[in-house]
């Protein structure tokens, strides 16, 4: 009698331990050997992606051309500002310049007594004249004698200065009247009036 129950509970544990079945629908496992029909697994099915069409195609590539002209004018547009703020200021630069050398060349009354205060002079000596006719009184400037009336030429800076010699008479006082002053590059400077804008120069060591 206890045959059946034996029977019974073999099959039970035999169904314990048996691949479960498969699901309705399932499909069966491609790379089951041939014959195996254990559990049967539901495969996925490959997702397809829906191709672009031809339209959205050309429109991306119609947008990243556009991008890519924007980014490249972009860059032109900003390395032409550099350029033409840097030309700005080089031309500003060479116009102040230009304006500096210009006032430089400006000659002043402070030029004219700069060069003035330059002079080296000396003590008056009497000498005679090149053909040896008469002896004059003169002054020494920069190591030359000069009688009155002589006319003295002197570099000071970019300047050429000129001054006459007056007022070397028996106890008179040396005088310097400014005559001409040009640029040493050939241009004329401001001109002196012989009365030297009443200013003459002084100061000379005796």
């Amino acid at each position: 009698m206890r045959a059946p129950f034996l029977t019974v509970l073999c099959l039970a544990c035999a169904g314990a331990f048996a691949e479960p079945a498969a699901p309705a629908g399932g499909l069966r496992n491609p790379f089951w050997p041939d014959g195996y029909e254990g559990r049967r697994e539901a495969i996925t099915a490959e997702v397809r992606v829906q191709p672009k069409s031809r339209a959205d195609v050309e429109r991306e590539q119609a947008a990243r051309k556009a991008a890519e002209e924007q980014a490249r004018l972009s860059a032109e547009e900003k390395a032409r500002q550099e350029a033409e703020e840097k030309a700005r200021k080089a031309a500003a630069a060479a116009k102040k310049a230009a304006e500096e050398a210009e006032k430089a060349k400006i000659i002043t009354g402070e030029h004219w007594a700069k060069a003035r205060a330059a002079l080296r002079i000396g003590g008056r000596v009497r000498a005679q004249t090149e053909d040896g006719a008469e002896q004059r009184l003169c002054v020494l400037i920069n190591g030359n004698a000069y009688a009155d009336g002589d006319l003295i030429s002197f570099n000071h800076g970019i300047n050429r200065f000129t001054w006459r010699v007056t007022g070397l008479g028996e106890g008179g006082k040396l005088e310097l009247m400014r005559i001409k002053a040009r640029n040493l590059d050939g241009k004329a400077g401001t001109a002196a009036k012989k009365t030297a804008d009443g200013k003459t120069g002084t100061g000379e060591r005796k």
